[in-house]
């Protein structure tokens, strides 16, 4: 008999509204591919319901200096002030195409973590009954609250995290947009299945042997960000004394500024098959102009 219970389910909730912010590593992560469906059962943390997920934000970008693709997570996923959103307003405001372009490349994107039980895979058929993580977006992100708090909680709710016969798969289904990136919006969650094999003595297995979420990524100092801005772009950056004065000037300049309302730019995802792609795809000029709308870099820091 499964240990998670509704109380757990709540927790679990209350976290995914609250949060703000190692034994896993990359390869630990469940990469998909477009044109295949991945079936898997989320795993809750019932030592922690409220390390089921791990919600964070991140910046990365091609180095201008080895050409490779570098990254960071962004200060502002546990409430700190992040050197790369200042430099971002910065840019934008000196008003020029190219440093909107630049701007634009240090981009803070927003992605979620969490365990799960590969029930089937068509790519990798080592992956079938072993635990991963899943790497997603917000398309994949709305699906997953649809489920949990919203029209379908009704049908869902608790199953989604449910190991036993009672409880739901995630159909995880990639394909590709008009765009060319991978698109998660056909994704869904399934009815009610048992899992081959799954008894109490594997379901508790599962429960001790989770990846901790929060050790995947390092966590890097505000110096270490600078520099990482120093050797990788082609920006005058100040010394992590100076960045600091500048961030604290722009977050007043921000609680004076008047928000702006814009449409929501399309969420590509393409980062949730590998957080060490080297590239990411060219979008058009058209995105690149919602992107670069004042509102819309303020509206990063919140």
């Amino acid at each position: 008999m499964s240990s998670f219970t509704k109380s757990m389910f709540e927790s679990i909730k209350q976290s995914l509204e609250t949060q703000k912010s190692g034994n896993s590593s990359f390869r630990d992560i469940l990469k998909t591919e477009p044109g295949n469906s991945y079936i898997v059962r989320m795993i809750p943390n019932t030592s922690n319901p409220e390390q089921t997920f791990h919600h964070y934000y991140h910046h990365g970008w091609n180095s201008s200096s080895t050409g490779q693709y570098v990254n960071c997570i962004c200060p502002t996923t546990w409430g700190d002030k992040c050197p790369i959103c200042s430099e971002r307003i910065k840019l934008y405001k000196e008003n020029t195409e190219e440093n909107k372009k630049k701007a634009y490349d240090l981009k803070r994107k927003e992605n979620w973590l969490v365990n799960v039980y590969v029930v089937e895979d068509p790519k990798n058929s080592d992956n079938t009954g072993t635990i991963k993580i899943v790497r997603y977006g917000k398309q994949l992100q709305k699906i997953i609250d649809e489920a949990m708090t919203g029209e379908d909680s009704d049908e869902f709710g608790p199953a989604i995290f449910d190991l036993t016969k009672s409880g739901c798969n995630l159909r995880i289904k990639v394909e590709m947009n008009e765009g060319g990136f991978p698109s998660y919006t056909s994704s869904k969650f399934l009815s009610a299945k048992a899992i081959e094999g799954m008894d109490a003595d594997k379901i508790k297995e599962l429960y001790d042997n989770l990846f901790e979420l929060d050790k995947l990524f390092e966590i890097q100092t505000e110096a270490d960000i600078v520099n990482l801005l120093k050797e990788h772009t082609d920006l005058n950056v100040k010394s992590v004394s100076v960045a600091s004065a500048v961030a604290k000037a722009t977050e007043t300049k921000e609680e004076e500024a008047e928000e702006v309302n814009e449409p929501e730019e399309e969420e590509s995802e393409e980062e949730v098959n590998e957080p060490e792609e080297k590239e990411e795809k060219e979008e058009s000029e058209e995105v690149e102009e919602i992107d670069d709308k004042i509102s819309d870099l303020l509206a990063d820091l919140d």
